[in-house]
């Protein structure tokens, strides 16, 4: 055999070798990064977990009498001039948005139409 012959032998088997040693290193680190987001994830999800249970054994999920949370997840809209005008000042309002549906009130869920004032209307002042 030639010399260049030996030395692209010897070449090929260098490069085959380092070849080799990169990806079992590759695979040693991906392993070791998999194994340690692993362990974050399951102390993580195991905390949470915890809290969660927490939350549900001592009652406090849902939250009682937590008006907060009835209005963060159902919001007000107050009867203006332009936006049901026959429901301002009434006790009946009720204003409330569920599953992006306002109910104006239990009488006219979807507010009074007509042009005269509303024939339910009644006082939300003590006073009068």
């Amino acid at each position: 055999m030639e010399d260049w012959q030996k030395e692209l032998t010897n070449l090929v088997e260098n490069l085959t070798k380092d070849a080799t040693f990169f990806v079992q290193e590759v695979t040693e680190s991906f392993e070791e990064l998999t194994q340690e987001l692993q362990n974050i994830l399951v102390n993580d999800l195991d905390v949470f977990w915890q809290e969660l249970m927490g939350f549900i054994d001592t009652g406090i999920y849902p939250p009682e009498n937590s008006e907060f949370l009835d209005d963060f997840l159902n919001p007000r809209v107050e009867p203006s001039a332009d936006y049901h005008p026959a429901c301002r000042g009434c006790s009946n309002y009720h204003g409330k948005i569920y599953s992006q549906q306002l109910l104006v009130c239990g009488i006219h869920p979807y507010g009074w139409t007509a042009d005269e004032s509303c024939p339910d209307w009644q006082s939300a002042s003590s006073d009068i």
